[in-house]
């Protein structure tokens, strides 16, 4: 079986996760803290098992899907609470529960002891050496440092108190038992509430008089206060109908128009507000003909529009170029006496054309500068190695000066430090032999300790050894009973020789005597045998307390011996003592502090001659240097002299020189180049500047004469002035129609005011503004009236609004005067005070039966103890529910045993294998004589006390692996779960772990959770080469 996908939809914290494609190998998810890692791995348990006891009981809705491979084939299965689907990818539905049809029926707690493995079981575990095979065999179920016999002891034992055959002490019985008690009491009950039914029904009848009489009084109620709602109406119902008839006399006045005034005033406003508008656009018109008859416009500026801007434009530029032809002359002639003084330098036969036509070769220029360059670097390097072989030959003096220091150093250290495998031999044996002492100490404090409790409980037994001889002595065992059998024979006889009564009290109190002396040496007789008992008791404390004391003799005679052996490994006095153990431990430390030195002087001396060793080479070899480069620089003064003879150079040219005279060369050349440049400039400045003097001169014979470059902006701005004159124009002119325009708007607007003004004079029904404004305060009156009416009535409404039965009030406003609805209320009152009485009367018969009803037992004492027996009901088929779990769970752990015992060989065999592995060979699993499990370091067994946290878990997970293989060879492969089960292991064993479970996966499907960065990155390198085999997922 195999996960491949998982979705949880919701689950605790994590809603909509998704995890697909799950490895058939090591699946690792990775997570920091509270990322939901134990979420998923509870989310697996509650997909196979649901919701177990109280497990998820603050989770709600839970719900997800799981896609799981059974021999090849794929189901889906999804969870929604206790609602499963199970089917596969072909369509066949499967009816089994999640765990029967894929973990071979097992129960949750089976699954996670075998299949799952985390970090808080690990923390559980603790060992010693008499609970190690127990903790091997354990280790396959998951239970620790449990005993799985135990374990099924102790589930039978709990069932055994729930119930056993023919028990009647056990949960179940004494449950069962109060339940039939109960039951009695019910029965008895039964008897007594047939009475009490009786009761309650004349009480039934009693209450369904009052409420006759209180839905006769409700009845009676409600028709008050309907007349008392039309009592308190009548005022604004009355008040409405007076109004409606000063309306009927103002009904004239309706036909005003609706704010009649508002609108006659509004138009006389807009009628003086146009005739006002009228007069200032009139002025207004005016104002802007005369302004446009003021305008002036050049009309010569306007067509040499063109010109004048494009010379306003150029002016400046013009100014410049004049500027710079006169710099461009005076640059000529610079250049010009520049040129004959580089010529005058270079020879007198040398002219301006000679040196136009003169070219240098690259090639003679080239020589000239690689041969300066070559000597001047060989020079360079001979100075240069020079002065390193002079500083190499100073250092020598000061490193054989160091060296000669540090041996004196190293003679002064004493030879015994010198030996530092003796060194740690003595530090290690002060350590042990501290160790040694302490538990000597220990064990003789524990000594002392056992031998004072003996002596006390030796004092306890003397007391109560003396107490159990005091309790018979010899007169209380036969005076008292001499005594008694002589009052008994002088009673006898005196029935015979004396007075009958006498003789009868005396035998009656011997009588009673020899019953007490029979009752006293009963009791003194369990005092002894209880003193006997506690002193048998002490005894055997003692002789525990012997052998223990015997132990630890047997223990210091070991110790003994081991410190023997560690003195003499360390070479230490055979009569060293615990407070001499400093003393050594200080010598010890400071022969190694001396040893450290010793090895740093001579780290020091061999640097040093290395360092001395090296200058004199370095000089040597400097000095070739230094004669090679000499050797060079001749060849190439040789080679120069050559090439200048070669080329019929003057031979008292240098390199140095020769460049001298190619660089004034080209100086002159670049004057010369430079010179015939600006003379090209030169022109084309001409060029610019005759061509805006041509314009210029146009100009003048179309405008003016006395137009020049220097007032050519003036005429510019003329030009602008004409421009903006003949703009203006043009716009007013436009504002001047418009303003026709709007005059005339005005006066058809005004002409349609008067219209309105006389319509408004008709629907009101007058002629005239006078009796317009008096038909207005006839209409205020009107509404007036009006609001009063609406007034009244909104508060007529308002009161029967807030009553239900609105209507039958109306009723009553319409039929009845005042008068008649207070006669109406006097009468309904009267009636309801009658019911009321009688009401009275009932309640009062209704107590007297409830005093009745007291005196027999209370229905809620029955209600209790019927509720009290269906709880015991409920108690016991729980009780029942959990003892078959157990029988269920008994019988899985028996198969458990069974398989593992049957198995047992195999998985001690790979358990070791494993474990050899996962200790890189250090450490193996083996039987000692005894048939007992121990672990070997190679060939040396190692005790329990001495294992470290990480290999009991090493041991305990390499055991569960073991065990998982030999279980899922027999039935169908489940997956494992590990969650930060490796956190405690060092580096090269949790290295060694992963290799193992990577091997592991190849026939298990492994999901294991971690926080851990470390185990990460040891994954991801351990599985570059195996994608196939690993999965890898991030929690965030």
């Amino acid at each position: 079986m195999k996960i491949k996908d998982l979705k949880i939809d919701s689950f605790g914290k994590i809603k909509n996760l998704e995890l697909n494609k799950f490895s058939s190998g090591i699946n690792f998810i990775y997570g920091e803290n509270e990322t939901g890692k134990t979420s998923i791995r509870n989310f697996l348990n509650f997909m196979y098992f649901g919701r177990v006891g109280k497990r998820f009981s603050n989770y709600d809705k839970m719900k997800g899907y799981l896609s799981i491979e059974k021999n090849n084939k794929e189901y889906k299965f999804n969870r929604n609470e206790n609602n499963i689907d199970i089917h596969s990818t072909e369509g066949e539905q499967i009816n089994y529960s999640p765990n029967v049809y894929f973990l071979n029926s097992i129960d949750i707690n089976t699954f996670e002891n075998i299949f799952s493995l985390t970090l808080e079981e690990l923390e559980k575990l603790n060992i010693n050496s008499e609970n190690i095979n127990n903790l091997i065999f354990s280790a396959g179920t998951g239970l620790g440092n449990l005993n799985l016999n135990d374990v099924v002891k102790k589930i039978q034992k709990e069932n055994e108190n729930l119930i056993k055959p023919y028990g009647s002490t056990q949960e179940i019985p004494l449950k069962i038992q109060e339940i039939n008690e109960l039951e009695a009491q019910i029965k008895e009950m039964n008897k007594k509430l047939e009475s009490y039914d009786l009761i309650v029904k004349h009480i039934h009848k009693k209450n369904e008089g009052i409420l006759n009489n209180k839905s006769n009084i409700d009845k009676l109620i409600k028709n008050l206060k309907k007349y008392e709602f039309a009592k308190d109406t009548f005022e604004f119902y009355s008040k409405v109908k007076e109004l409606d008839k000063e309306i009927e006399n103002y009904s004239y006045a309706n036909n005003f128009p609706s704010n009649g005034k508002e609108r006659y005033e509004n138009l006389l406003n807009q009628k003086i507000e146009h005739n006002s508008n009228l007069n200032e656009l009139k002025n207004e018109k005016k104002n802007f003909q005369d302004t446009l008859n003021n305008l002036k416009i050049d009309e010569k500026l306007l067509e040499n529009k063109g010109l004048i801007e494009k010379l306003n434009k150029e002016k400046d530029n013009y100014f410049d170029k004049k500027i710079e032809l006169s710099n461009k002359n005076d640059r000529i002639i610079n250049l010009n006496a520049e040129l004959e003084e580089k010529l005058s330098i270079i020879g007198p036969e040398w002219t301006t054309d000679k040196l136009g036509k003169t070219v240098i070769t690259a090639d003679a220029r080239n020589i000239a500068n690689r041969k300066a360059d070559k000597l001047k670097t060989l020079s360079s390097e001979i100075i240069s190695l020079d002065n390193s072989i002079k500083i190499e030959k100073e250092k020598l003096p000061e490193f054989e000066d160091k060296i000669k220091n540090i041996e004196d150093q190293i003679d002064q250290i004493p030879e015994d430090s010198k030996n530092i495998e003796q060194i740690k031999k003595t530090k290690s044996s002060i350590f042990k032999l501290q160790k040694i002492f302490e538990k000597i100490n220990i064990k003789i404090n524990q000594k002392d300790d056992l031998q004072e409790t003996i002596q006390d409980i030796n004092k306890e037994i003397e007391i109560k050894t003396q107490k159990a001889e005091n309790i018979h002595s010899f007169f209380a065992e036969r005076t008292f009973l001499i005594i008694s059998l002589l009052m008994l024979f002088g009673g006898v006889a005196g029935f015979f020789y004396l007075d009958i009564i006498y003789p009868l009290i005396l035998t009656t109190v011997s009588v009673i005597m020899l019953i007490t002396n029979s009752n006293t040496k009963r009791t003194l007789t369990k005092q002894k045998s209880d003193l006997k008992k506690e002193i048998d008791e002490k005894n055997n404390k003692i002789d525990s307390l012997y052998s223990k004391i015997k132990d630890i003799n047997s223990y210091l005679e070991e110790l003994g011996k081991e410190k023997i052996e560690t003195i003499e490994e360390g070479s230490l006095p055979a009569t060293i003592t615990e407070d001499q153990l400093d003393l050594y431990r200080q010598k010890a430390e400071e022969q190694n502090e001396s040893y450290e030195k010793f090895q740093n002087l001579l780290d020091l001396k061999k640097y040093y001659t290395e360092q001395k060793e090296y200058s004199e080479k370095q000089i040597k070899k400097l000095e070739e240097q230094k004669v090679t480069f000499e050797t060079e620089k001749e060849s190439q003064e040789k080679e120069w002299q050559d090439w200048i003879t070669e080329k019929n150079y003057e031979k008292n040219y240098t390199p140095d020189t020769f460049e001298t005279f190619i660089s004034i060369i080209s100086s002159a050349k670049n004057i010369l180049r430079t010179y015939n440049q600006i003379k090209t400039e030169k022109e084309k400045i001409l060029s610019i500047i005759n061509d805006y003097e041509e314009k210029l001169n146009i100009l003048k014979n179309n405008i003016e004469k006395d137009i020049s470059a220097e007032n050519i902006e003036t005429v510019f701005e003329r030009l602008q002035k004409s421009i903006e004159n003949s703009y203006k124009k043009e716009d007013l002119q436009q504002k001047i129609k418009k303003i026709e325009e709007s005059i005339e708007i005005k006066e058809e607007e005004t002409k349609n005011i008067n219209e309105e003004i006389k319509s408004l004079f008709k629907t009101a029904g007058v002629t005239n503004e006078d009796e317009f404004f008096k038909m207005y305060e006839a209409k205020l009156k009107l509404n007036s009236l009006k609001e009063e009416k609406e007034k009244n009535q909104i508060s007529m409404n308002s009161l029967l609004n807030s009553y239900s039965e609105k209507e039958d009030v109306i009723n009553i406003l319409n039929e009845k005067d005042i008068k008649a609805i207070e006669d109406n209320i006097s009468d309904i009152k009267e009636n309801i005070d009658s019911l009321e009485k009688e009401q009275d009367e009932l309640m009062k018969t209704i107590g007297e039966l409830r005093n009745e009803k007291k005196n027999i037992e209370s229905i809620e004492v029955y209600s209790e103890t019927l509720q009290k027996r269906e709880n015991l009901i409920t108690e016991i088929k729980e009780l029942t529910k959990q003892w078959a779990k157990n029988v269920i769970t008994i019988n899985n752990l028996n198969k458990t045993i069974e398989f593992y015992k049957k198995n047992r060989q195999k998985i001690f065999d790979n358990a070791s294998k494993y474990i050899e592995k996962i200790t890189l060979g250090k450490y193996s699993l083996r039987y000692n004589d005894d048939n007992e499990i121990i672990l070997m370091n190679k060939n040396d067994y190692l005790d329990s006390s001495k294992w470290s946290d990480g290999t009991l878990d090493q041991v305990y997970l390499a055991t569960r692996l073991a065990f998982i293989q030999e279980y899922n060879q027999k039935s169908e492969n489940i997956p494992i779960i590990l969650d930060d089960v490796l956190v405690k292991f060092d580096e090269k064993r949790k290295r060694k772990t992963i290799e193992t479970l990577i091997e592991y996966s190849k026939d298990h499907q492994i999901f294991i959770f971690s926080c851990d960065k470390n185990t990460k990155i040891i994954f991801e390198d351990l599985v570059q080469n195996q994608d196939k085999n690993f999965k890898y997922y991030e929690l965030n």
